[in-house]
């Protein structure tokens, strides 16, 4: 409702019986960095970027003074990957603080303990499996291959792919496509697999063993509950087929041949 000092009382009651509330409908898309998402408020012209990507790059302790998030990480740098991907209805003017609280409280609404039931018995915690759900999202376009992806992620991760890898390297494009992105190419495509080793970053997982300091973008909720929940298998590999699709292999041998096959 809009009044003010000026109105009568009949004014008044008028207003709050015929209200026009002004909104602006806002999709964040699954995958998106948060610089990405920047970029689309300022060119809607829907708030200042840079504003809502201080706020972000401010992590929990700022996320704690917009409410009351017990189940976030402590000491989270940022809050990429907890900024649940969706539509929202903001009002108008809108404020960073409008938009990340109603993306944190959708995230406590759709990552419920049910979601992270299996990571937790696996023990991985909430931070694990969002980082993980991140790079799965920008991995893997196909819903159903997704907890394969995650099954060949945590693999590698964990060392039982270290025989076949040469350590517990993810090995992940998508986080070294973030660590060197930048504005206009938010996502890097490196001319070939060997420039990956010219990006010095500790989101360069071919690099650097283990998982990456944050998550690297919005995952929606399949790839969140592929990361919680993978599938069970021995593979350490996987090549593209095309259209999103990928063939999946257990030994160097094998990925190799499926390589020579499909690329």
């Amino acid at each position: 409702f809009e009044i003010s000092r000026s109105m009568s009382m009949k004014e008044i009651a008028d207003v709050l019986q015929r209200a026009r509330y002004e909104e602006i409908v806002f999709t964040v898309p699954e995958g998106m960095r948060a610089e990405e998402v920047a970029d689309m408020l300022d060119v809607r012209n829907i708030m200042d970027g840079d504003s809502f990507l201080a706020l972000v790059r401010s992590g929990s302790q700022a996320a704690q003074a917009l409410g009351d998030y017990p189940w976030l990480p402590a000491g989270l740098s940022s809050l990429e990957g907890y900024l649940f991907p969706d539509t929202y209805r903001l009002p108008v003017p809108a404020t960073p603080n409008d938009l990340v609280r109603r993306m944190l409280d959708n995230f406590e609404l759709r990552v419920t303990d049910d979601v992270l039931a299996s990571a937790q018995q696996a023990g991985r915690g909430l931070e694990q499996i969002i980082i993980m759900a991140s790079i799965v999202e920008r991995e893997a376009p196909l819903a159903d291959e997704r907890p394969l992806v995650a099954s060949v992620y945590w693999n590698r991760v964990s060392g039982a792919c270290s025989d076949q890898t040469g350590g517990a390297y993810l090995q992940a494009d998508p986080t070294v496509q973030y660590a060197a992105g930048r504005p206009g190419e938010w996502w890097w495509k490196p001319p070939s697999v060997e420039a990956y080793a010219t990006v010095q970053s500790p989101y360069n997982t071919y690099l650097r063993p283990g998982l990456p300091p944050t998550a690297i973008a919005s995952p929606g909720l399949s790839a969140i509950e592929a990361a919680a929940q993978p599938a069970e298998t021995q593979y350490c590999f996987f090549v593209a087929m095309g259209e999103g699709a990928h063939v999946f292999a257990t030994t160097l041998a094998e990925h190799e041949a499926n390589i020579a096959q499909y690329q």
